[in-house]
């Protein structure tokens, strides 16, 4: 694994220890992956995102950032700090915009005909 993840489950910060994985999710070699972990006697979150620049962000990756929150934010009570990091813009415009609405079309269109084809939600 790339990016900043090979460091925080690295056993090599002082004072720190990661305890479980509370989410992965990765396409592409683009990932985000949440951490219980513990310092300084405190236990957290990591919630580590890598993009690399070739990798473009689509909707997968939105949604698995979401995620990644939804389950930090189940489990508040427990944690005593999130810390967020990345490597790379998380975000992209302009090409991947069209891109993106390129893919909905052609979701939309599927989606159409599978419809008509009698085939369930």
């Amino acid at each position: 694994m790339q990016g900043p993840a090979r460091i925080i489950r690295s056993d090599g910060i002082a004072n720190y220890k990661n305890l479980e994985t509370l989410f992965n999710w990765a396409e592409a070699g683009a990932y985000l992956t949440v951490d219980k972990v513990r310092c300084h006697k405190k236990s957290g979150a990591i919630l580590c995102y890598h993009n690399p620049p070739v990798q473009q962000i689509g909707t997968a990756g939105l949604y698995a950032f979401h995620e990644g929150l939804d389950i930090v934010f189940e489990k508040r009570d427990d944690l005593r700090f999130l810390l967020l990091c990345g490597a790379n813009g998380p975000v992209h415009s302009g090409g991947d915009l069209k891109e993106s609405l390129g893919r909905l079309k052609k979701s939309l269109v599927k989606k159409r005909e599978l419809e008509v084809a009698g085939a369930s939600e």
